[in-house]
This record gives C-alpha cells, structure tokens and sequence, in this order.
C-alpha cells in the first residue's frame, strides 16, 4: 500500500491507524524521510510495541542521509523489498512516501524488486485491500500486486492554498513570494493517481462544511475515480481500507514509462536538522514561530522548553498549518522503576542519552527554499539559551516569561 500526501497532512498518523486495525500476517512499514529525525519513526514503532507487533519490520530510509553518503533512495528502498520478499515472512508492505516522490515511480521500483527476489511468498506491496495474505510466487520469480495508493489531506491546508488557487496566478514572481503554491501542480499530479482519498476536515467557524464541500468538489474533478472519504479524525474502520478494482497506480504501469519531462517538477526545497543540547528560552521561540517565514516548508519534531522541562514538546508547521503540543514526559523525568529494562526501546534510550540532562534535546526537521536555511537557521539556534542563561540553572528558568500557549499544563501537574 501506498501512502502519499503533502507536508504534514497526517500520513504517519494514518499509518498508525492502519496497522491498528491490520488484521493479516506479517506487516513490512516503509518510511521515507529527510533527515536522520526519528519523529514519525519512533510513533510507528511505539504503535507496533503497544499493539503486539513485535514481528513486524520497519524501515527509515533517508532521502537526504543517502545523497550525501553517495547512494540514492531508489537503490536502498530496492534492496529492502527484496530482502522483505526473500524473508517470506510478511505479506503486505506499507510505504509512506515523502511528499516529493511520484508513486507510479515507487510502485515501479518494488515491482522490479520483488520480480528480481528469489521464490518466496510473495510480498504484497499492497495487496487489494481484503486483509488476506497475496502470497504468490512464480518459477525464478517473486511477483507483487500493484500498490493501492491511498492519498491523505489535510482539508484547511489543501484549500486555502491548491483548491482556490488559479494555476494561472502561478507567476513567478507570486511563486516567490509563496513558495508553498508552487506544490499545486505536483500535488494535483499526485492525486490523479490516488485510489482512495482521506480527506481530514473538522469544521469550525473559519474552515466551515462550505469549504470541506469546496474541497471534495475539487477532488472529484481531479481523479473522478478516486473513493473519497471525509473525515473529522484519523480513524477509519478495517472495512474503509478494503479497496477492490483496478488501481491507477497499476493503470499508469501498464501504460509503459512516463515521459519524464511531461511529470512535473517537484520545487526545489533543502531540509536541514536542528539539534541541540540547549532548552529554548520561550520568549525568543515565541518570536521565531511568530514571525512570517514565507518561504518555509514544513517544520517538525520535538522540541526542550525551558520553562516545561519535563515535557517533550511537539511541532508541526506545513504551509498555512500550525500545531504545537504535548508528546509525553522526557525519560529524564520518568523514575527508573518505569523504563523499559531492556530491547530497543532502552537502547535507544541509552543512544541519546547525555548528562546533566539526559536524553532533553532539540530535534527538528526544517524543510523549504534554500536561500531561508541561514536566517531560519540562526533564529532559531539563538533561540536557545546562551550560556550566562544555562549557568542559571532549571530552578531559574522556570521563572523566564514564557507567552507561549498553556498546552501542557494537565502533563506539568502529573509531573
């Protein structure tokens, strides 16, 4: 299965829900990211460990990390289909795409790859959505079922800046202005091949029904065939997966190799990692995420604030989209009698691990036009604490003026 969307439209979330409601053999979960942040990574694997999953494979495969280490994503994401079908041990693949990859792309590389695995049951990268095993192996060969592609989107974001938006106001010059129009083209390329769309809208009294309507109508007109279904939250029953038919990821297969120059672009953006050892000084983050960054992205991760030190604080900016809340409690502030004794979980403790503070970091993801990255960058560095400030000491900190929204109050008290 194929899960594809813009910059935080909540395809990580809807993975989740899939593997909750998942009810085959062996599940195979293939995440395409950035950078090395292990954000949407460590959500899916703490789902897989709270359900049972414990057999289960999860892959991070790093478009950035593979660049600069001299590989591609294409030839990594390759070898792990194979291996995945050479194992014989699951029978469906899940694959999160990021926002910058075709999926009649992807569906091609695992088709190639799991035809070049030795005779195993086959994986199905995607199987037709009933939640039965598509084991089938052919003599010399592995064959794949052509992915389902589920399309998820966030209802405000697609909106206020695709739905209404006129392709032919796209000028240069309003493109550089607002980098964030110039995704219209690629997303709308992108939806044309989608089987099932996850429309995620909750109205309120500035995103009203009109405007989820507004969305929907859009969609039809793009990719006709396409199930729609429009939801207020991440959840979807077993049954609403189920997709039979004729996939349009398997109809653009057939159809032969695509005429590259004809596939839109996908805008040039670079992503760069933010990490430090350092909690944010309220007042200075307050003033970043306040400001106007026009030629931002996406931005996520977690984050150490000064004055909630117990709390690990989460983020997500993507467009027009804002979200800032609560993840939990940093391992630092839980007693030891609660953490895991051993496995992954402790080890990845450990990894991270660095006194006086232990595993309170800064760890965000920033994605958006290169000519950004210094300014952003540099704000949000200064943003943290200097070191006059972390000769303070936490009790003082507690007491910097902080104008940040109370979002973690409940979680400050149980701690």
């Amino acid at each position: 299965m194929l899960v594809s969307g813009h910059f935080g439209a909540g395809k990580s979330v809807f993975v989740q829900h899939y593997m909750g409601e998942y009810r085959g053999g062996g599940l195979a979960v293939v995440v395409f990211s950035r950078t090395r942040s292990p954000l949407d990574l460590t959500l899916i694997r703490g789902t897989m460990r709270s359900i049972g999953r414990k057999r289960d494979l999860v892959v991070d495969i790093q478009i950035d990390g593979a660049r600069e280490e001299g590989r591609d994503w294409q030839t990594t994401f390759a070898r792990a289909v194979r291996d995945a079908a050479h194992s014989g041990a699951f029978d469906r693949m899940v694959v999160e795409l990021d926002p910058s990859q075709d999926p009649v792309e992807v569906a091609r590389l695992a088709q190639a790859a799991c035809a070049e695995a030795s005779p195993s049951p086959a994986i199905a990268i995607a199987a037709n959505g009933n939640g039965s095993a598509s084991s089938s192996a052919t003599a010399g060969a592995v064959s794949a079922p052509v992915a389902c592609h589920y399309r998820i989107i966030d209802a405000p974001a697609f909106f206020f800046e695709v739905a209404r938006v006129d392709p032919a106001a796209l000028t240069t010059e309003v493109v550089a202005r607002r980098p964030w129009l110039a995704f219209t083209e690629f997303q709308s390329q992108a939806l044309r091949t989608a089987d099932v769309v996850v429309l995620r809208a909750t109205p309120d009294e500035q995103f009203t029904q009109q405007h989820v309507a507004a969305c929907e109508q859009f969609i039809r007109l793009m990719q006709p065939a396409a199930h729609v279904l429009v939801r207020q939250s991440d959840s979807l029953a077993w049954e609403e997966f189920a997709f039979a038919g004729t996939s349009a990821v398997a109809t653009a297969l057939a159809a032969g190799p695509r005429d590259a120059a004809a596939h839109p672009a996908f805008p040039a953006t670079e992503s760069w990692l933010l990490t430090g050892r350092r909690p944010f000084h309220p007042e200075r983050l307050a003033d970043v995420l306040f400001a106007e960054w026009p030629e931002l992205v996406r931005m996520k991760g977690m984050y150490w604030l000064a004055t909630r030190p117990n709390i690990v604080a989460a983020l997500s900016w993507a467009g027009p989209s804002f979200w800032s809340g609560m993840a939990g409690h940093w391992w630092s502030a839980i007693e030891l009698k609660h953490w895991p004794i051993e496995g992954d979980e402790r080890r990845r403790i450990d990894d991270v691990w660095e006194e006086p503070y232990g595993d309170r970091r800064q760890e965000l993801v920033v994605v958006g036009a290169p000519r950004i990255s210094g300014a952003l960058m540099l704000a949000l560095r200064n943003a943290m604490l200097t070191d006059e400030e972390m000769e303070l000491g936490p009790d003082a900190w507690l007491q910097f003026p902080d104008p940040l929204p109370d979002i973690t109050a409940e979680m400050d008290e149980e701690a």
